[in-house]
């Protein structure tokens, strides 16, 4: 095991379980009954972590945050014998092929492929991913999703099934090449800086980036912050994540809003996918995490985070390392990390956290 001090917070690798473990100056103090003197960076001496081990694991398990191996179930191999391929769509890693099946949900699945290139030939080297769409009675309004041959969640409806299909071909998309690791994060590309916005579903993050993009500023994606394995930003060419409560916040930089499909989540809140007006094409590390949350007719809040604050934040965003956890990986992402400034900022006014942001990046 091993442990570090970062700043005011008391941070733990547990090699055997891959996990990290978080406590902050006035917990530590109080298990140790000593001064670690926090402020400073370094590892802590054998008896200490030994110690601390049983600590955590008896009375500070809630503040574990696993960090846990990608899913690289892929969809590894095209179809066998090959596809009746009806439209060929490829982005700069992976090949996406649609059956001919697909093609009776053309109006409703195409727009998933706005950023992409539509051609006959296959990229070199390209991963493959392969889809059908099957519609399993004729008389219903019911789709089962294939990838590389392999079914992917039970039957949707027509308006239903878009929504799924661009969550898994933002996934093999991603994981078609190593990479550092994947945040539930939105990431825009500020005056040649980059901000990245982990949070929850229904935090804000999509309809923030979908301003910023509104106002110019290059997206990397609403959705997936995609970090490579030399820490660099890396963007995503598929479209945001709009939920109907976000449509009238953002209607005045998308005056065709309307005109965009309104498709249906499992729960029935509706969504569009909106193409961003730019993807930035620059190759740069993030200077800064903002953890936003809208929050209607409040005044602007910023909390600066500490070590513990920022990877508990992190972990219950939701996140996907492109590796099995070490002590040497652990070191370097944990640096990587915690060499950001992080905020908690709670805002009702784009323009305001916007500027708070910029101001943060100067």
């Amino acid at each position: 095991m091993v442990g570090y001090i970062e700043g005011d917070s008391l941070i733990i690798l547990n090699k055997k379980y891959d996990a990290v473990f978080g406590l902050d100056a006035g917990s530590a103090a109080q298990i140790f009954q000593e001064d670690l003197e926090f402020g400073k960076s370094g590892e802590l001496n054998e008896l200490k972590k030994n110690s601390l081990l049983k600590l955590i694991l008896s009375k500070h398990g809630t503040n574990e945050a696993t960090y846990e191996s990608p899913l690289l179930e892929g969809y590894s191999k095209p179809v066998l014998g090959g596809l009746d391929i009806h439209k060929q769509f490829i982005s700069d890693r992976v090949t996406f092929r649609l059956s001919k099946k697909s093609s009776n949900l053309n109006d409703k699945i195409l727009p998933i492929f706005l950023l992409m290139d539509l051609s006959e030939k296959k990229a070199n080297d390209n991963f493959i991913v392969d889809i059908e769409i099957d519609q399993i009675d004729i008389n219903l309004d019911l789709f089962q999703l294939s990838l590389n041959g392999k079914k992917i969640h039970k039957p949707l409806s027509s308006n239903t099934i878009p929504l799924l299909l661009q969550e898994h071909l933002i996934i093999s998309y991603y994981q078609s090449k190593h990479y550092l690791m994947a945040l539930h994060a939105a990431a825009v590309e500020i005056e040649g800086t980059a901000v990245v916005m982990p949070g929850v579903s229904g935090s804000g993050k999509s309809t923030l980036c979908a301003i910023m993009s509104g106002l110019g500023y290059p997206i990397f994606s609403d959705e997936i912050a995609l970090i490579n394995q030399q820490g660099i930003l890396k963007s995503i060419p598929f479209c945001m994540n709009i939920k109907d409560g976000s449509w009238n916040y953002i209607k005045e930089f998308y005056p065709s809003l309307d005109n965009y499909e309104t498709y249906r989540r499992y729960d029935g809140q509706g969504v569009k996918l909106l193409p961003p007006k730019s993807l930035s094409d620059k190759k740069i590390k993030p200077s800064i995490i903002v953890f936003p949350k809208f929050k209607p007719n409040i005044n602007t809040k910023v909390v600066e985070l500490n070590s513990c604050q920022t990877l508990k934040m992190i972990k219950d965003a939701g996140y996907q390392l492109g590796f099995p956890l070490n002590e040497e990986r652990f070191e370097s992402i944990l640096k990587y990390i915690l060499s950001k400034p992080s905020y908690y900022i709670e805002y009702s006014n784009s323009n305001e956290v916007i500027d708070i942001i910029k101001g943060h990046l100067i």
